[in-house]
């Protein structure tokens, strides 16, 4: 998806906000397309509620839909996919700033999201043998 973005193969639209009235609670619309022979369409729908417990707090479902005909093809967990995503765009951003031959690596915060870059980091970077991760949570740590 990064490459295809890159070389201009796919489309995507402005993401759209819908914010409750009290100003605490929201959810956000995103949609792409990808038309490189491998074409794909579909839409990722994101509620947030911060006041809720860590870990259902937000909620998300992607929706796959076919290019050809507009047909759903398949509604899946948006958490997941989300948490894989940023996890690799944190190690390709390690990938190509860190040194070629960094062992160790840091990490601010034991959540979710800092699991998915470290197995991105240790999928990209296979000499990396050691991670430090600070937190202000014993029990995250």
């Amino acid at each position: 998806m990064f490459r295809s973005s890159a070389e201009g193969k796919a489309v995507v639209a402005p993401n759209t906000w819908l914010r409750l009235p009290d100003g605490t609670r929201w959810m956000k619309l995103l949609a792409g397309h990808i038309g490189d022979g491998a074409e794909a369409m579909g839409m990722k729908v994101l509620a947030r509620f911060p006041k809720n417990p860590p870990g259902m707090n937000i909620g998300s479902i992607v929706t796959l839909f076919d290019p050809k005909d507009g047909f759903p093809l398949a509604i899946m967990d948006g958490v997941y996919f989300t948490a894989v995503r940023t996890g690799a765009a944190g190690g390709l951003s390690c990938l190509y700033s860190a040194r070629k031959n960094s062992t160790r690596v840091g990490i601010l915060g034991a959540g979710v999201q800092a699991r998915f870059n470290l197995y991105a980091i240790r999928e990209l970077m296979p000499q990396v043998r050691e991670g430090w991760v600070f937190s202000r949570s014993e029990q995250s740590r």
